[in-house]
C-alpha cells in the first residue's frame, strides 16, 4: 500500500481512479507476461560528482523532423551527476495475478 494519500472507493470497495489497465482481464492476468507491480527499495545509494552551472540546449531544424519545434523558450542551470543503489527488496505494489 502506498503511504501518504487515499483513494475514493465505490460502495463496492472499488477505486474509481485507480482501475487496472483495459488489457488486463481475468484471462489476462493468469498468462506469465502479466506480473504484479513492484516498488524497488533501495539500499547503499551514493550521489557522486555533481556539478551545477548554466545551460545550454540546441535542437537543430532537420528536414523531415519536428523536434525543433519542442525547443525550450529559455533554459536555467544545467546538473549533472552520477548516482549509483542496490535493490534490496521489492515490495508489491499491485498483484494482478490471481
Amino acid at each position: 500500500m502506498l503511504y501518504g494519500f487515499t483513494v475514493p472507493l465505490t460502495p463496492q470497495g472499488k477505486s474509481a481512479l485507480a482501475s487496472p489497465p483495459p488489457w488486463i482481464t481475468r484471462a489476462t492476468a493468469s498468462s506469465s507476461n502479466i506480473g504484479p507491480i513492484l516498488r524497488q527499495l533501495p539500499d547503499n545509494l551514493s550521489v557522486v560528482d555533481v556539478w551545477a552551472g548554466s545551460a545550454e540546449l540546441t535542437i537543430p531544424d532537420v528536414r523531415g523532423e519536428d523536434m525543433h519545434s519542442l525547443a525550450p523558450l529559455r533554459v536555467g542551470l544545467g546538473f549533472r551527476l552520477g548516482m549509483s543503489y542496490s535493490v534490496t527488496d521489492l515490495r508489491i505494489l499491485k498483484n494482478y495475478v490471481t
